[in-house]
This record gives structure tokens, sequence and C-alpha cells, in this order.
């Protein structure tokens, strides 16, 4: 990830084991995430959301086993949604890649994140149906052009949208 005066901060993010909360949400960061934030191993909350990310979601997230809210939403991510996410039973605050360039299927392994609450993928480039979800989902976003912000995040504000065309 580099800031917007260009300083590189890479792997240096990965030499913080005991982080519990990470949020460098509107910070004009661009680049790729680095594997290195899979040795976040406390990590619980993760908002990385509107700035100039780009590059794959890294799979090193599915490494973060006490993650239970991430946001990656407003960004340029490309490429599939890692199924290592999907290994992260302690997901249960929320998920949200709305607003990225992430391409095809809805992975079915969306539904083994059985504890859940909040998911927003619209605004992509996904195919495929909606995702059968638990019932404690209280909110999904999955309109693949859908026009209104997902704004949760740190205010745990949500917009839902009913169904993928």
């Amino acid at each position: 990830m580099y800031t917007r005066h260009g300083h590189t901060r890479r792997d240096s993010i990965g030499n913080l084991p005991n982080l519990f909360v990470l949020s460098l949400a509107q910070n004009k960061l661009s680049g790729e995430i680095p594997f290195s934030i899979g040795n976040l191993s406390q990590l619980s909350e993760l908002y990385l959301q509107d700035n100039n990310l780009s590059g794959s979601i890294p799979t090193a997230l599915g490494h973060c086993n006490k993650l239970e809210t991430l946001n990656l939403s407003c960004n340029s991510f490309s490429g599939r949604i890692p199924k290592e996410l999907f290994t992260l039973y302690s997901l249960s605050e929320g998920l949200d890649l709305s607003h990225n360039k992430l391409s095809g299927e809805i992975p079915l392994e969306i539904g083994s994140l059985i504890n859940l609450s909040l998911l927003n993928i619209s605004n992509n480039k996904l195919s495929g149906k909606n995702p059968q979800l638990t019932r404690r989902v209280r909110s999904l976003g999955v309109h693949p052009h859908g026009r209104e912000p997902s704004t949760w995040g740190n205010s745990r504000i949500f917009r839902s949208f009913e169904r993928l065309n």
C-alpha cells in the first residue's frame, strides 16, 4: 500500500501481530494489500474502504481467523472473491466488498459464513444467483448495478438490496 505522497508501507503492516482494529478508510491509499496482512492474527476489524486500492483481494486474509468485520468497499479490487474468506467463521459483523471491480460467479461457499449478519457484494461484475445464506443475515446487498452506495463501516450503517438481476 502506498500513501498519497508515494511513501511505501508495504510489508511493515504484518509486523503488528497484536493489532486488534485497523481503520485506514478514506486515506487515499493505493496499490495492493500486502500479503503480510495475514500475520495479523488478533485482527477483528479491518476497514480499508474508500481508498484507491487495487489488485486481487489477498488470500492471506483467510489467516486472520478472528476477523469479525471486513470492509474493502469503494476501491478497485479485481478478480474473484477469494474462497479463503469463506473459512473465516468469525466473520459475523459484516463483509462489504461492494463498489469494486470483482468478477466471476458469486461463490456458493459464501453460504458457509453462518455467523454473518451483514453482506454487501453489490456494484461489482459478479454473476450468478443470490447466495444461500442463513437467516442470521439481516442485510444483503447483491444487486450488481445498484445505485445506492454502501456506507457501513465504522458507523455500522448498511443499505440493502433485494435481489440480483
